[in-house]
């Protein structure tokens, strides 16, 4: 059985101008003691002045119902897969029992 995924989901992002970001431009906020950060710098398209940015990511288990929709979809990739493999195998098993194997490079 497999185990239960960590969901990351984006709480913020915002740009803060053109200094580096201070406390005062997250203080106000309310986010939890294990709640991702990431500060960068986006310069514009043409190499102008760029922007200062922060992002917050809070980071989750999957719900109940996530995980069953998951299971489903990769038991239903796993059924697709088999299908797919016994059909090429029944193409390069008649392909070989009749003797149309080409030797020629394309």
């Amino acid at each position: 059985m497999m185990e239960r995924k960590t969901i990351k989901k984006q709480i913020d992002h915002r740009y803060v101008g053109k200094k580096q970001p201070r406390w005062k431009d997250l203080k106000h906020s309310e986010y939890q003691d294990d709640d991702l950060i990431y500060v960068g710098y986006e310069e514009d398209e043409y190499g102008n002045d760029g922007e200062w940015f922060i992002s917050i990511e809070r980071e989750r288990l999957e719900t109940d119902e996530e995980y069953n929709e998951r299971m489903k979809r990769h038991e239903r990739f796993l059924e697709d897969s088999k299908k797919q493999r016994y059909e090429r195998y029944l193409k390069l098993k008649e392909e070989f029992e009749n003797g149309n194997v080409s030797t020629e490079l394309k």
